[in-house]
């Protein structure tokens, strides 16, 4: 079973001011830059854009980002051309790693289609994360089954 639900989404809904963006010191590491190439490989992504700055977040900071402050479940957020994940997840866990992955395939999106402010295309974004999550778990010896559950619950942030 997994430790962690897989929750990720990126937001283009949600707004706020500057002076409420999280504080945090962002990193990137060799281990991160092969996330990012697997995350260009499964999307058949061809091109060369910068990689977004990974932050370490708290639960009440993404909470923020993710659902306007309200309660909410949320491990990583791609917003603002950057990764914002929970600071208490393990990066070297392989289901926490596939989350970063599905995060860098919004990256790839964003750069690609642009900024998604209607259903349909938020929909077909997001199969396309969870599928590039499915694969990556999949190559690395984990189940998908929490991935094909996450699928059947989406729904578009409107």
């Amino acid at each position: 079973m997994f430790k962690y639900i897989i929750a990720a989404a990126v937001v283009y809904f949600v707004f706020f001011n500057e002076s409420d963006k999280p504080h945090a010191v962002s990193f990137q590491t060799p281990e991160v830059q092969k996330l990012y190439e697997e995350a260009k490989f499964f999307t058949k992504f061809v091109g060369d854009i910068e990689p977004p700055k990974l932050i370490p977040s708290t639960p009440k900071e993404l909470q923020k980002m993710y659902c306007g402050g309200n309660q909410c479940f949320v491990s990583a957020i791609y917003y603002r051309g950057n990764i914002y994940y929970d600071n208490s997840i393990e990066l070297n866990d392989t289901v926490n790693r596939s989350i970063i992955v599905h995060e860098l395939v919004h990256h790839i999106q964003n750069h690609q289609y642009g900024p998604t402010y209607d259903c349909d295309l938020w929909y077909k974004k997001e199969q396309q994360a969870y599928q590039v999550q499915s694969t990556y778990l999949k190559l690395h010896g984990h189940s998908d089954k929490i991935i094909k559950e996450a699928i059947k619950g989406l729904t578009c942030p409107t």
